[in-house]
This record gives C-alpha cells, structure tokens and sequence, in this order.
C-alpha cells in the first residue's frame, strides 16, 4: 500500500489507516477504506463508517485532532487525470467505533489542491497547519497555510507568509512530526 495515512487514535488507543494505492506496478489502484489496528490484539480491521466516503485517493496529508475526537485527512491525489489533486478537508469523527465522515465547508479562503504536504493540528483543536506538497500551479512548493475551523465542520483558509532566507526551496511527500503543544 503506497501512499496511506496513517495516525494514532487516542480516544480508543489504535491506529487508523486511510486510503492508498494497492497497485504494485502499473496502474493505480486507489482506495478510500479505512483500517483501524488494534495493538492488543495485533489485528487490522475493515471499518465501516457512516457518512460520504472520501473520494479515493493516495499522498494526501492526515492527522488525529484529539479535542474533537476526529481523523482530519487534507488534499492528495485522485484519478482525475485533468485536476488529479485535491484541496478538501475530511473528517472521520471516531465517538463510535466504525467512525462517520464528515466534509469540511470551507467559507473563506482558499488553498491549491496539492499532494505530498504535512498538517498538524493545535493542542486546542482549532486551526490545522500545513506545510508544502506539489501543486498543478506552483509545482514543488514550501507554501504554508493555516485552516482555522470556527466551528467543528466550518473553517477558513489563510496563507502565512514564511521569510528565513535559509527556508528550503520545497517540501514534497516526505515525513513530518507535529508537535500540537508547541504548535511547531
């Protein structure tokens, strides 16, 4: 499995998996399942979550917002040949075991569809970050963003400008560690 999510639950103590691409040569094979590990037990697990599925997808950006107890998955790329990255955000609310997923509506602002970034998520659960990735418009980029959600399913995007003259040039589809207390 190429390109999944993967993130620590830690309302129910397991690892949640989201999405990929099956395909070992050739043609993608994306997915939008969810998988939930349990390391009790060691065994993986095929959730069934309410809700609209996610369209299926691969190197797209997730992280675990544990104040509103939720899976946030970010952009990514699809098998739309024409616009193959996306810029929604989705949210697998975990307060039941199989999950339900829920859209974000976004109401202000605006942030290119990308593939390869990082996000985080605040101590308090109010504003994702995130971080770089490859656009169809910019191409490998550092471009920095910040989503911040005046409610649990409504949020407003805003670029942050970054200055330091020693700032890598791109970001794309590597590995990152957010730290919510630091908000670094």
């Amino acid at each position: 499995l190429q390109g999944a999510s993967l993130v620590y639950d830690t309302d129910n103590s397991r690892l949640l998996l989201f999405g990929g691409n099956k395909a070992s040569s050739g043609t993608a094979l994306l997915q939008n399942a969810t998988y939930s590990f349990d390391s009790g037990t060691s065994v993986w697990s095929l959730l069934t979550p309410s809700g609209t599925l996610p369209v299926a997808r691969m190197n797209h950006s997730a992280c675990f917002d544990s104040i509103n107890s939720r899976m946030v998955i970010f952009g990514g790329q699809d098998s739309n040949a024409t616009t193959p990255f996306r810029n929604d955000v989705q949210f697998l609310n975990v307060a039941s075991p199989s999950g339900n997923w829920v859209q974000a509506t976004i109401v202000a602002g605006s942030i290119d569809g990308r593939t390869g970034a990082f996000c985080g998520i605040t101590a308090t659960g109010d504003r994702m970050v995130v971080l770089g990735g490859y656009t169809l418009a910019s191409g490998a980029t550092l471009q920095l963003y910040e989503l911040e959600f005046i409610s649990p399913s409504l949020g407003t995007w805003t670029a942050i400008p970054t200055f330091a003259p020693t700032t890598p040039k791109s970001i794309v589809a590597g590995a990152g560690a957010w730290d919510p207390a630091g908000e670094r």
